[in-house]
């Protein structure tokens, strides 16, 4: 089995290159609940998988930058700091600069929180 360490350098590889949807189905569990800088939440896999693929669809441009990752392998947590420059057809053009927390799970994430910086 994979080390945590390795399970999160290779989604982050995705995510670096525009494979957001590839990763959920790699990493995520079923049941999984992900939420945006702690206000809005979508429950499981299949929903999450649907909202990535569509803001996915929408890009022109993603420029992922991955600034530092935390791993603690005994708790199954990963915390990775983030700068995205993109451009979307709904959305317009942005910078996201966040932390994504993820709780893993018998090589899955089942909670990812993301945190504007």
């Amino acid at each position: 089995m994979a080390t945590l360490a390795s399970a999160v350098a290779e989604l982050n590889r995705l995510i670096a290159g525009r494979k957001l949807v590839e990763g959920i189905d790699r990493f995520y569990d079923d049941n999984v609940v992900m939420t945006e800088s702690a206000s809005q939440s979508t429950a499981g896999k299949a929903a999450n998988r649907e909202r990535e693929r569509v803001f996915v669809d929408g890009l022109t441009k993603w420029n992922a930058t991955l600034h530092d990752t935390v791993i603690d392998e005994t708790r199954g947590v990963a915390l990775s700091r983030w700068t995205i420059e993109y451009d979307h057809t709904q959305f317009g053009a942005g910078v996201l600069r966040q932390i994504a927390a993820q709780q893993w799970r018998d090589g899955r994430i089942v909670e990812e929180s993301f945190y504007k910086v």
